[in-house]
């Protein structure tokens, strides 16, 4: 049989990726926020949207077309003996990380990104958050689906850390321990304990249709790139 292959409009983009903390500094540390250790590849480094804008030209005279970024949203500042400078431990997914800048800063970076014909991608996390839900037996070991879900637990004042509000409801979770040997840990099982979601859930679904959606609407990003998918 003939095979076609269909390509969509940003195949034609040339794409530069950005781990916005490692790429460039222009303000200064804010001794009010942890997780910043400069020698240690672990821990915030202090790279920020101000300085990735600073660098745009450059970026563009290197013949790219669009920008991706690692996910820009508020992460736990550290985790266990590491931080979340790569922003793949969401705890708000509707606000910029205070690490990278402010929501004005993002918003000039993605203008003066299209004033240069540069399209931005945002890495997105559709899977799971920061490592909050912890199992009441404290065993980490994956139960599998002929098993009961461990009963989970949220440390003392960690019980509105996420935003929204249904990422905190632990019914949204799988709650099955890390991922292991079993075949099923790898669409149930929390990767190194980031809280697995239940991306079938219909609650689950809708509110991810609306965090990414009020990206697109705010800020006028052109796309989106998924770090890890569901089984939905």
């Amino acid at each position: 049989f003939p095979v076609t292959i269909v390509r969509i409009p940003l195949s034609d983009e040339t794409i530069y990726f950005v781990m916005t903390d490692r790429f460039d500094n222009a303000l200064p540390d804010d001794p009010a926020l942890t997780g910043y250790r400069y020698d240690d590849i672990g821990y915030w480094h202090g790279g920020d949207f101000r300085g990735l804008t600073n660098r745009l030209d450059y970026i563009k005279k290197l013949g790219f077309t669009a920008i991706w970024i690692t996910p820009p949203v508020v992460n736990a500042a550290i985790q266990g003996d590491s931080a979340g400078y790569h922003g793949y431990w969401g705890l708000d997914f509707t606000s910029i990380d205070p690490h990278l800048g402010s929501e004005a800063d993002f918003r000039s970076f993605v203008k003066e990104a299209h004033d240069r014909g540069l399209k931005v991608i945002l890495d997105m996390v559709v899977n799971h958050t920061a490592d909050v839900i912890k199992p009441a037996d404290g065993k980490y070991s994956f139960r599998s689906l002929r098993e009961q879900p461990f009963t989970p637990v949220i440390p003392a004042g960690m019980e509105k850390s996420k935003v929204p509000e249904w990422l905190n409801n632990l019914d949204n979770y799988n709650n099955r321990g890390n991922f292991g040997n079993d075949s099923d840990s790898i669409w149930f099982g929390d990767f190194f304990g980031l809280d697995d979601l239940a991306t079938d859930r219909p609650e689950v679904l809708d509110g991810w249709i609306r965090v990414w959606s009020d990206w697109i609407e705010k800020y006028g990003i052109d796309g989106y790139r998924i770090d890890k998918i569901g089984r939905a």
